[in-house]
């Protein structure tokens, strides 16, 4: 499974050590990829521990961060992989973790 997720380009940070934070949620089973809560209970969400990565830079933008949207998918692994897909350039980064349970 594979989706683009639909929103306004962010401004990814490159070749230089960046953090992603990320939110889980088993209340949330109706919410689909690009679906924008605008409230949400106590608990409901959690924040889960953040993806460190140093993107290489092949080109920046003029405020040092490419504008970027991302996509996602869950390999048969159970791998799920995010990319960063560049809105100015023929490039992309993945970020990958394994979303199985150790067992």
């Amino acid at each position: 499974m594979e989706i683009d997720v639909p929103s306004e380009p962010v401004g990814l940070v490159v070749g230089e050590p960046t953090a992603f934070a990320f939110l889980s949620s088993a209340a949330q089973k109706q919410d689909k990829a690009g679906d924008v809560l605008d409230s949400w209970g106590e608990g409901e969400l959690v924040e889960t521990d953040p993806v460190q990565a140093n993107l290489p830079a092949e080109e920046k933008g003029e405020d040092g961060y490419v504008p970027v949207k991302f996509r996602w998918r869950i390999t048969e692994l159970g791998v799920f992989e995010l990319w960063c897909v560049s809105q100015i350039e023929p490039q992309q980064w993945k970020l990958e973790f394994s979303v199985r349970e150790e067992p």
